[in-house]
């Protein structure tokens, strides 16, 4: 495989890869490579796996949000399989580029107090809320959080 100056590949990715992408994309696809071609700052061709561990490492480092870090990781792994895809270029970047994982967040930020939550009993005992008193206690029972 012949040297492979990233930003040439840039240029070329660029031209054959983001022309049906809008303005948007291919400035954030153009700005997240750059970024990525500064840090490793060699020839691209001898990129390797270290190289997009230390991204990713630096990139948290600097307190990106995950969502953000994926966005740049995808970005890199369109550009890196771009040689491969192209006879032109030929050869293999034999490096693995795979999205963090993000966990999802699926609970409320905002729950009840145990004051509330005392308070709702005594109403419902005071009206003879039978459902209610059930639907309360079960939350409770099964795992209803409060806060101090």
């Amino acid at each position: 495989m012949g040297k492979l100056n990233a930003l040439d590949l840039l240029n070329d990715y660029k031209e054959l890869k983001l022309k049906k992408k809008s303005s948007n994309t291919v400035d954030a696809y153009v700005s997240d490579l750059n970024q990525f071609i500064s840090f490793i700052s060699k020839d691209f061709d001898f990129i390797e796996q270290q190289d997009i561990d230390d991204y990713i490492t630096h990139l948290l480092s600097r307190n990106f949000k995950l969502k953000t870090i994926n966005r740049k990781l995808i970005s890199i792994k369109q550009f890196i399989d771009f040689p491969d895809n192209n006879n032109e270029y030929g050869g293999k970047i034999s490096v693995e580029v795979e999205v963090l994982k993000v966990q999802r967040k699926e609970y409320l930020e905002e729950v009840i107090t145990q004051s509330d939550f005392d308070r709702l009993i005594r109403l419902a005992e005071r009206e003879k809320d039978y459902r209610a008193l059930t639907t309360f206690y079960t939350l409770y029972l099964t795992g209803l959080k409060f806060r101090s």
